[in-house]
């Protein structure tokens, strides 16, 4: 082999070791994070695809609560690779789909910053880009939001790039291959939809004095729609025919499923209290907060540096800006984004491009204010700040776990796998994904988490067809905690549960059936146990006792929840700001009767003789006052809420 021969091979092994960059970033992310077994992969990411699979939509009802009925497309890829690969193997292939956004985030930045012109510049533009563990917290994990952040800056690329084309064949080639990217991201995703809204807006704005605009328009439109139809539309039909609903249990007030109020249900945990709170989020983001954009901290200065360079850019380059086609409409498509991110949902998660931009916009910002060598150290600057920032105050994981083998854990009794059985699960984490462990006649619930249903003749009639289908055998499972059993049995993860010793616990649970009519019967109770010393915040330990019928109970609940439902309704009508749902049901858990709300992620109750509101997100409880006050008819509500938020407070 001569040496031109032997120079080339050299050359190509090069270049394809460097087209793997992103890939080999990603998976030393998962190797430093190590596995994440969140909650919402207990609730729901694993169930949604075995569900799709088997068929479960018609024999299981709620199972995963909410989010039963989300599309569980994006979700197939975390079944297949955890039935053939082990748990590090799993995350690595996930690292592998989420790099694609790596890639994309690559692209887009050739468009602001030529390599060839300012290569340094280039890079740090890069990785000021990728600051920001919104996205490292997703790659290697079961969310799919890391691959539909993907599929929005391919699309947010050729969307880009069709204004400038040199001819209208080239243009709707772009349009239409970004209007099929947004569409299935917004089809995998519903909270994706926004991002269509506002690539629509910009492209209408921005072609209204171009000749064949409406053809432009309708490409776009056209192509979005048939995407999203194909992802979601056959799915959406599904659902319709199984709840009434097709975006059950959301937009009910508008589709009115029998199972559920005709009310409508908005993620409101972070959206901003106000429009001064919505121009300071740029300043509460550089704090290392929880709960500020998602439950975990990640603290960010580049938006604050994004606006202000921006604001500079427009009084002081605006004549060198006007003349940048791309950057105007990359910008303004930027903007409408994340005002309709902040208004709808404020989830990091759920833009998660909208957190990577910025490291693009500050270089290409800078560069065009300040020339290439003031720009080359105000970007080594940033990306010195918020590395030091994410070191201090982020976080890396929702749950990290050591790689073990297997992804879940647990060690599902025999009983389960041998007979058929209804399962009703009670809690926010409704434990779904021992699903695929259960006898495949077995049928699946969650009645009393996120939200509770109320007892409807639906809701009725499902319990009892599936109790005859079963022949009686009904269960609950529920997180059992520390306080809640005895230790020498939280040491002891596998056999039969003496129930005399957790009978205060089951009193709990007795009581929360109650509403359905139900009741515990103690003669036989199992553990559905994580793996030994696992960390119970984590993998929690789950407990499961048989259930009967008991007419009796419900009507003692009836007559108690009387004046509890009195008391709670006239909280939601004159407090109606603090709930979202407006309305929801009255559950009695042990000594405490209270109230869930999905949307806000509040829980209103009674203790101590007073009723508190008690808000995921907020420093302390709100005390509304005196129960036996609010029972008057002439009681005068006081619904200022005067907590902080916990990301106001540190701030």
């Amino acid at each position: 082999m001569n040496n031109t021969n032997q120079k080339s091979i050299i050359y190509m092994l090069g270049r394809f070791l460097y087209c793997l960059i992103p890939v080999f970033f990603s998976c030393g992310a998962v190797l430093f994070f190590g596995k994440d077994v969140n909650s919402d992969a207990l609730n729901y990411h694993a169930y949604a695809a075995f569900g799709l699979i088997e068929g479960r939509i018609d024999t299981d009802f709620f199972p995963a609560g909410p989010q039963s009925y989300l599309n569980p497309v994006g979700y197939l890829p975390f079944y297949f690779f955890r039935a053939w690969l082990p748990d590090l193997w799993v995350a690595l292939s996930f690292a592998i789909l989420n790099s694609a956004g790596i890639y994309a985030l690559v692209y887009l930045t050739k468009e602001f910053i030529k390599k060839e012109d300012d290569f340094y510049t280039y890079y740090l533009a890069i990785l000021c880009a990728l600051l920001t563990t919104v996205f490292w917290q997703t790659v290697g994990s079961s969310f799919i939001d890391g691959y539909i952040c993907a599929l929005i800056l391919f699309g947010t690329l050729y969307f880009i790039r069709s204004f400038n084309c040199s001819s209208d064949r080239e243009q709707n080639k772009n349009l239409m291959f970004s209007a099929l990217l947004l569409g299935t991201a917004a089809g995998l995703k519903l909270t994706s939809i926004i991002y269509c809204v506002a690539a629509g807006l910009t492209l209408f704005v921005f072609l209204l004095g171009a000749k064949k605009k409406w053809s432009k328009v309708f490409i776009f439109f056209s192509c979005g729609v048939i995407a999203f139809t194909l992802i979601e539309g056959w799915w959406a039909y599904l659902v319709y025919e199984r709840t009434g609903n097709p975006f059950f249990p959301y937009l009910n007030s508008i589709f009115e499923s029998p199972f559920y109020p005709a009310q409508s249900i908005s993620n409101d945990r972070f959206t901003p209290e106000s429009w001064v709170d919505a121009l300071l989020f740029p300043l509460y983001a550089v704090m290392p907060a929880p709960w500020l954009y998602q439950e975990l901290r990640a603290p960010d200065v580049r938006f604050f540096l994004f606006f202000l360079l921006l604001l500079i850019a427009l009084l002081c380059r605006w004549a060198r800006l006007k003349n940048n086609m791309v950057g105007l409409v990359a910008i303004s498509f930027y903007m409408l984004s994340y005002l309709f991110w902040l208004i709808s949902t404020s989830n990091g998660r759920y833009g998660i491009h909208l957190f990577l931009l910025p490291g693009v916009f500050i270089a290409w910002f800078a560069l065009l204010i300040f020339g290439k060598k003031a720009a080359k150290n105000i970007i080594l600057t940033v990306v010195l700040v918020q590395s030091i920032c994410l070191w201090v105050g982020a976080s890396g994981r929702y749950s990290e776990q050591d790689f073990s083998g297997e992804w879940f854990e647990y060690d599902v009794p025999n009983e389960f796998k041998k007979n058929p059985a209804l399962f009703i699960s009670l809690d926010v984490n409704s434990f779904s994904f021992i699903a695929e462990s259960l006898h495949p006649e077995s049928i699946f619930t969650n009645l009393s988490g996120q939200l509770l249903l109320p007892k409807t003749a639906a809701l009725d009639d499902f319990l009892k067809q599936s109790a005859r289908k079963v022949e009686g055998n009904t269960w609950f499972i529920s997180k059992a905690t520390q306080d809640a059993l005895p230790k020498e049995l939280n040491e002891n993860f596998s056999g039969t549960i003496n129930a005399d010793n957790i009978s205060s616990y089951l009193y709990t649970i007795d009581a929360r059936l109650s509403r359905l009519a139900l009741s515990v019967d103690r003669s036989l109770c199992f553990y559905v146990s994580p793996g030994k010393g696992a960390d119970f915040m984590i993998t929690p330990l789950a407990i499961a006792c048989r259930v009967k019928f008991d007419n009796d109970s419900y009507e003692k609940f009836k007559l108690q929840s009387v004046q509890y439902d009195l008391v709670f309704d006239r909280i939601e009508k004159g407090c109606a700001h603090l709930f979202n749902p407006r309305i929801s049901f009255t559950e009695n858990i042990g000594d405490l009767w209270g109230r869930k709300y999905l949307g806000s992620e509040t829980r209103m109750y009674v203790s101590m003789g007073s009723v508190w509101i008690d808000f995921s997100d907020r420093v302390l409880p709100l005390n509304l006052g005196a129960f036996s006050d609010i029972q008057r008819a002439d009681a005068v509500l006081n619904c200022n809420n005067s907590i902080p938020r916990m990301s106001h407070d540190a701030w």
